[in-house]
This record gives C-alpha cells, structure tokens and sequence, in this order.
C-alpha cells in the first residue's frame, strides 16, 4: 500500500470491468500530519495518494467512464433495498 500515484489510478481505473462494485484502499493525506512527513513511519506515501484522487484528469476519467463514487453506507441501502424487493 502507499504506492497510488495518479499513473497507477488512471491504469486501475481503466481496468475496471463496466459493472459492479469495486473497492479502491487508500489512505491519503497530507505532510503536516502527525508524522510530519509525506512518508510516514510506516512508509505509507499519503501525500502521493492524496495528490492522485483529487488529481483533476482522475476525475475526467472517472465521469467519462461513468463511474459512480459511493461509500459503504451507499452498499448497505442499496442491499437493504434489494432485500425488500
């Protein structure tokens, strides 16, 4: 993990079949964290991965490709839905 730059997103991105739902982990964030650098003690390269998924060509992609961004409280109503039907 750590190692999602925006190149390796946009390939991701590109790879994923038209449907059905897809988890992407990542753990973004920013060099005034706590660690006090981009590379935090666990090797994790938060900033890299923050400057990927708020990278102005990844959102390009993602709408071209119409792809839906959700959370897992999206997954658990769409199966409650689907459990009533």
């Amino acid at each position: 993990g750590g190692r999602l730059d925006t190149g390796k997103l946009k390939t991701v991105l590109a790879q994923l079949p038209s449907r059905g739902v897809f988890e992407l982990m990542c753990h973004p964030g920013s060099a005034a964290s706590q660690f006090g650098d981009s590379a935090t003690v666990d090797g994790y390269k938060r900033e890299t991965e923050l400057s990927a998924l708020t990278d102005p060509t990844i959102l390009k992609t993602v709408r071209e490709q119409e792809i839906n961004l959700i959370s897992f409280r999206d997954l658990s109503a769409d199966s409650e839905r689907c459990s009533r039907a």
